[in-house]
């Protein structure tokens, strides 16, 4: 496994904005690049330096790993993410070394990068990222700043906008499931119920029968 660079170093934080001055204003560095972390709840704003970056993180999903770890510990150094040119390869190292990771497999990323976490409890307590190189990546590193006040904090609240619906739409799609599921075990009970009671079993499948026929016609009303 060849390790190429370290690609940034991620810092959790309550609020973007109110974090932003002491990075810009004070260390003067610029933000080329925002985006969503949909897998991961957050937001994520992109500041180059040198060969690497700094990554500020912002939770929008109250129930995400980064919500949870600034309820435990307060805004902070999140994770060291390094390069490597082959990820397969990578994950094949790791496994023979017995590191344990957070994922099985890949995932897709920030501009489309495969990406893996080692636990921290492998890595002597730091969360560790690994991302597969993509052709260009280098290059686009070194983007001048993109975004002034105004329009960075337009473009903020327009990523949290879009997280916040994708989870509202993906928790009521839950919970119609768990509906679902609840009205399936409490016909399932139904039924047994009125076998046990003695005889009348074709009655209650027949009772059965009806009610989720009504339910098909009202769901498909929907």
């Amino acid at each position: 496994m060849k390790i190429n660079r370290i690609d940034h170093l991620a810092i959790a934080v309550d609020d973007i904005e109110a974090a932003l001055p002491f990075f810009t204003e004070v260390l003067g560095l610029e933000v080329t690049q925002t985006d969503v972390e949909e897998a991961q709840g957050v937001v994520v704003a992109f500041m180059p330096l040198g060969e690497s970056e700094i990554e500020l993180i912002e939770p929008v999903d109250g129930d995400s790993g980064v919500a949870r770890y600034l309820a435990r510990r307060g805004p902070g150094m999140h994770h060291l993410c390094l390069e490597v040119d082959d990820m397969d390869a990578a994950l094949e190292h790791l496994r023979a070394h017995e590191v344990r990771l957070i994922d099985d497999q890949p995932y897709i990323g920030t501009g489309g990068r495969r990406i893996v976490f080692i636990h921290p409890k492998a890595a002597h307590g730091v969360l560790v990222e690994l991302y597969e190189k993509l052709p260009g990546d280098r290059e686009q590193i070194r983007l001048p700043g993109l975004m002034g006040g105004e329009e960075l904090r337009q473009r903020l609240d327009d990523l949290r906008q879009t997280l916040s619906l994708r989870g509202a739409e993906l928790a009521e799609r839950r919970r119609r499931l768990v509906e679902r599921g609840r009205q399936a075990a409490a016909g399932t009970r139904g039924f047994i119920e009125g076998l046990r009671r003695g005889g009348n079993g074709d009655e209650a499948v027949r009772s059965e029968l009806d009610v989720e026929s009504s339910r098909d016609i009202t769901d498909s009303g929907t």
